[in-house]
């Protein structure tokens, strides 16, 4: 992919009230409203795993919060809570790759979501990196992207990481691994389906 250069762009974020019908605040939950992750426990999201290599070994973590920010140049952003030691390996790796899993994966995606279980094993289908210093591969994830982190920002509690994708390797398709309201579900058809 052709070079990019990336400039950044800082502005400051203040909280946002979220407001339930009868106007009771629930930013927080404190004024007993629902609060931000109340809400989004009502919207699936795919899961990825984001993968990196360090120089204490290969790290890597469940994520539904991916999205693709640009096509051109390609770029895709996820956040992670910055208290978690797995979390600012990945989040500080100059590398990482994005694993996209399918609803075969519901294992690997519950080991990666266990703080001190087994991840990155040949038992949960990891094959040894294609280049030296690299993380291991899942080949049989449906999508994985690889790239540089190009920007890491601090918002409340998270980290919202920016990657600029410079590799896209495809896998078997497969029924997608969907996570909400606190559980892994698949998809189960189109919606003019249903």
């Amino acid at each position: 992919m052709r070079g990019v250069t990336w400039r950044s762009v800082r502005t400051t974020l203040a909280p946002v009230g979220v407001q339930e019908q009868d106007g009771a605040d629930g930013a927080g939950g404190a004024s007993g409203g629902p609060s931000l992750r109340d809400g989004f426990r009502r919207h699936p999201a795919g899961v990825a795993l984001v993968v990196a290599a360090t120089t204490a070994g290969p790290v890597g973590l469940t994520v539904s919060s991916l999205a693709s920010v640009s096509a051109d140049p390609p770029a895709l952003s996820f956040s992670v809570l910055r208290s978690g030691v797995t979390a600012a390996a990945v989040a500080t790796a100059p590398r990482v790759e994005v694993v996209l899993l399918a609803a075969r994966h519901v294992d690997v995606a519950r080991a990666f979501a266990t703080r001190g279980a087994p991840r990155l094993t040949t038992e949960q289908g990891w094959t040894p990196p294609s280049y030296d210093g690299g993380p291991p591969r899942l080949e049989s994830a449906p999508a994985t992207f690889a790239g540089r982190v190009v920007e890491r920002l601090e918002v409340g509690e998270s980290w919202l990481v920016v990657v600029g994708v410079d590799e896209v390797r495809l896998g078997p398709d497969a029924p997608s691994l969907l996570y909400a309201d606190r559980d892994y579900r698949v998809l189960g058809g189109r919606a003019r389906d249903v």
